[in-house]
């Protein structure tokens, strides 16, 4: 079908595929920035997650080198457990504490030693 404007003439049907690939441009980029969105939106709550237990392994390292030596593996648990994580391991070296904890999909170990402590997270 031909469509006459002034002395140019335009097909009426080129005009109405150019409208639907607009249309389909726009549904792929909203398909591409929903799925970006999902994807960042989980990686910053895996980030959160990996800080929130390093910080619960920092504290049950400290306050179980902070406690008396026969209670530091219960003070550690109980850390643990009140912040929403699991004591995976505990392990008392001479004055030094070391544990492992879960939270979630996180784990994160931390050492305390009486006036000195080092932390590694995974």
């Amino acid at each position: 079908m031909r469509a006459v404007l002034g002395r140019r003439t335009v097909r009426t049907r080129d005009r109405m595929d150019r409208g639907t690939a607009g249309l389909l441009t726009l549904v792929l980029v909203l398909a591409v920035v929903t799925a970006s969105t999902g994807w960042l939106t989980r990686a910053a709550a895996d980030l959160h997650e990996n800080g929130r237990s390093q910080a619960v392994a920092d504290l049950a390292a400290l306050s179980a080198v902070a406690a008396d030596p026969d209670d530091a593996r219960r003070v550690a648990a109980a850390v643990a457990t009140d912040n929403g994580a699991e004591l995976v391991s505990f392990r008392w070296h001479g004055t030094t504490v070391g544990v492992r904890i879960r939270l979630g999909g996180a784990t994160a170990s931390a050492h305390a030693q009486l006036g000195r402590t080092t932390a590694s997270g995974r």
